[in-house]
């Protein structure tokens, strides 16, 4: 259950253009509990799929076509 919340909350964020929390537990139409979603949250943000910028909005970060031309480029990363 915790993962197809995890997918939703994830395509959700990438839909909307850099919600809140607030915003987005509103769009998921109580779908996910709040307490869930800030697991999720705190979740994706450690994994770098998300930063949460000083006025509470979510940006989606992830971009792994971008991390492929990058490590193609022969950019040694640490």
């Amino acid at each position: 259950m915790m993962k197809d919340n995890l997918k939703l909350v994830e395509d959700f964020i990438k839909k909307l253009d850099n919600p809140t929390t607030k915003e987005l537990w509103n769009s998921l139409n109580k779908k996910v509990s709040y307490d869930d979603l800030s697991i999720i949250l705190k979740d994706l943000e450690q994994s770098g799929k998300i930063m949460i910028d000083d006025t509470g909005r979510i940006i989606w970060t992830w971009n792994p076509e971008m991390i492929k031309k990058i490590m193609a480029s022969g950019v040694k990363l640490r």
